[in-house]
C-alpha cells in the first residue's frame, strides 16, 4: 500500500483571520470617510441633522424621522420650500412656506403643516440669516449618528481636529500593519529580498583589478 503524503488543512480560523482583518479595515475607513465627509458638508453648506418631534408634516415626515438640513440665504426662500424656524412663543418648526414677502432688512414668512388646517403666525427673519431648509428626510438614524452632528453643529472645530487625528492613526495603524505583514511573510520572494547578498569572489577580483 502505498501513502501518499497530505498536506495539513488550513483551520478556520486562519482562514477567517485576513477576512476579519479586511472587514475591520473597511469598516474603518468608511467611517473615517462618512466623518470627514461629515464635517466638510457641515462646513461648507451647513448640513445638520434634527429629530422631528410631532406629525404636523405628515405624509411628508412624522415624529421620529430625522431632518436634514442645508443653510439658505433667507432672501433666497421660496413658497414651498420648508424651512427650520424658531417662532415668537420660542418653539422650532420645519412647516412649508406658504407665502414669503421680503421687506427692508428682514423676510417675512407665513408656514403652516402639511397635516394642519390652520396657518402659523408670521415670522420675521433677519434678511442676512442663514435659515436651515429642510434638503431630505431620514427615516432611522443611529444615536451616536445624531449626537455627532448635534457636537458638529455646536462646535465644529473639535470635531475636526478629532477627525484629522483619527485619520492620522488609521493610516499610522495601517502602514505598521503592513510592515509587519511584509517582515514576517515567508513567501519565496520575500525570502529571497530578505536573504544576505554575497559576491562572487571571482567578480569582486575582476573589479578590484
Amino acid at each position: 500500500m502505498v501513502v501518499v503524503p497530505v498536506a495539513p488543512r488550513a483551520s478556520a480560523r486562519r482562514t477567517l483571520r485576513p477576512v476579519g482583518r479586511a472587514l475591520l479595515t473597511t469598516v474603518q475607513v468608511g467611517l473615517l470617510l462618512f466623518a470627514t465627509t461629515l464635517v466638510c458638508a457641515h462646513l461648507v453648506t451647513g448640513l445638520t441633522l434634527h429629530a422631528v418631534l410631532s406629525d404636523s408634516m405628515k405624509p411628508s415626515f412624522a415624529a421620529g424621522d430625522h431632518l436634514v438640513t442645508v443653510e439658505r440665504d433667507a432672501l433666497s426662500l421660496r413658497a414651498g420650500q420648508v424651512p427650520l424656524l424658531t417662532f415668537a412663543d420660542g418653539t422650532t418648526r420645519a412647516h412649508r412656506i406658504l407665502q414669503v414677502l421680503p421687506e427692508r432688512g428682514i423676510v417675512r414668512v407665513l408656514t403652516r403643516g402639511d397635516a394642519n388646517t390652520a396657518t402659523d403666525l408670521w415670522t420675521s427673519i433677519d434678511a442676512e440669516a442663514p435659515v436651515p431648509v429642510v434638503l431630505a428626510t431620514a427615516p432611522a438614524v443611529p444615536a451616536p449618528v445624531t449626537a455627532a452632528v448635534a457636537a458638529l453643529h455646536a462646535n465644529p472645530l473639535p470635531a475636526a481636529l478629532a477627525i484629522g487625528l483619527g485619520g492620522l492613526g488609521l493610516t499610522a495603524w495601517a502602514v505598521r500593519r503592513q510592515y509587519v505583514r511584509l517582515r514576517d511573510c515567508t513567501c519565496e520572494r520575500c525570502r529571497d529580498r530578505h536573504a544576505p547578498q554575497h559576491l562572487d569572489p571571482a567578480l569582486h577580483t575582476e573589479e578590484i583589478r
